[in-house]
């Protein structure tokens, strides 16, 4: 598989919460600064866009970021390409291929507007 795109993952720190649990990726707060940032090849590729013209003014867009195997994504993370930030939707999903790990699917998305 050619990956001949580059997409940034990005990862806000791990937060203790007051009963001492450990929230992963909290969002809430982060600044540029403290994102973890980590480049890996990847093909990014459309899957489907909705549009809300009458009630809120939304547009929803949904893609699919091929990566390789070991790229460390996780369903709380981001994805940045181009210069646009997309939230990963779900758990990432290792492909196997003739007994070994191929490479890594992330599905993401966006919602602009309402």
């Amino acid at each position: 598989m050619r990956l001949r795109d580059t997409v940034t993952r990005l990862r806000a720190p791990d937060v203790t919460g007051p009963d001492g649990a450990t929230i992963p990726g909290d969002w809430t707060n982060v600044t540029e600064g403290q994102l973890l940032k980590v480049d890996y090849p990847a093909e990014f590729q459309p899957l489907g866009s909705t549009e809300d013209v009458v009630a809120q003014q939304r547009t929803e867009s949904t893609h699919k970021v091929f990566m390789p195997a070991d790229a460390d994504v996780r369903s709380t993370d981001r994805i940045r390409f181009l210069g646009v930030d997309y939230q990963v939707d779900g758990d990432p999903e290792v492909w196997r291929k003739g007994g070994r790990n191929h490479h890594l699917e992330v599905l993401v998305f966006r919602v602009t507007g309402g």
